[in-house]
């Protein structure tokens, strides 16, 4: 029988963790939480749940979990984040790669997306492939500030886990926006670091109409309802708020003494 280590990063997730830690457990034989900061009751809950809770510095997040990886006693890590649940069918798949052995390094398993109320099932919340269980010498988490990946070869045979991985994103509109702030600051940050080109007026105004176009009509986002026509416009305001605080980020450097 082989044997898993789950990772899950925390901070002030006393609302989703003990869900996503009830499922993990069905497949864990251990669960190893990384937490930067919680003030709220996460710690306790995950203590009662008899978990390894690590309270880590914040590293970002590919580092964070990274970081926590270094403390599994198993080989084979199942990466989850705190509003993630395996629902009952990635269960008994991820039992029955245990019990027959992992034919692969790296095993993807779809996430499919809550938002307000609803699980998204077109536009660019679509359900997606994720790649979270891996052999820790086959992977890694790369270092991106924000929308971090498993890294690997590309040229290994992903495998695919049966089932649904349940993202519990956002249950309000107040806290995607405070995301949506956190986020875009973190993109405009990292497209700087990069030497992004400073984006002009048509990159500023296109950009978001063609995402809201690509979200709403070409990923269908329609097809969702009243819920596809906000999130289409959310990701269209996101798009400009991160290229307009790059903007603002070329333009304070502008300002700068130059010696």
């Amino acid at each position: 029988m082989e044997k898993i280590s789950v990772i899950i990063i925390t901070k002030n997730e006393e609302r989703n963790i003990a869900a996503t830690l009830d499922a993990a457990w069905k497949v864990a034989d251990e669960i190893i939480v990384a937490d930067s900061g919680s003030v709220d009751q996460t710690e306790a809950i995950c203590l009662a749940k008899n978990v390894q809770f690590i309270k880590q510095p914040w590293l970002g997040f590919g580092a964070q979990r990274n970081a926590a990886v270094l403390k599994a006693a198993n080989d084979h890590i199942l990466v989850l984040d705190a509003d993630e649940v395996l629902d009952n069918l990635a269960i008994e798949s991820l039992l029955a790669l245990k019990a027959t052995g992992f034919q692969a390094k790296v095993f993807a398993l779809k996430r499919v997306n809550f938002y307000f109320g609803k699980f998204m099932k077109h536009g660019l919340e679509a359900p997606e492939l994720k790649a979270r269980l891996y052999h820790r010498d086959a992977a890694r988490w790369d270092d991106k500030l924000v929308h971090e990946s498993l890294s690997f070869d590309t040229k290994l045979e992903v495998g695919r886990i049966d089932g649904l991985l349940l993202h519990y994103t956002y249950r309000t509109l107040e806290e995607y926006l405070l995301k949506s702030d956190q986020y875009s600051t973190l993109s405009a940050q990292t497209y700087f670091k990069a030497g992004k080109q400073d984006p002009g007026i048509v990159k500023l105004a296109l950009s978001p109409c063609f995402t809201f176009i690509n979200a709403y009509f070409l990923k269908a986002g329609f097809l969702d309802g009243w819920h596809g026509w906000i999130m289409a416009k959310m990701q269209a305001s996101y798009v400009l708020q991160k290229y307009a605080k790059l903007k603002l980020l070329y333009a304070a450097a502008k300002e700068r003494p130059s010696h």
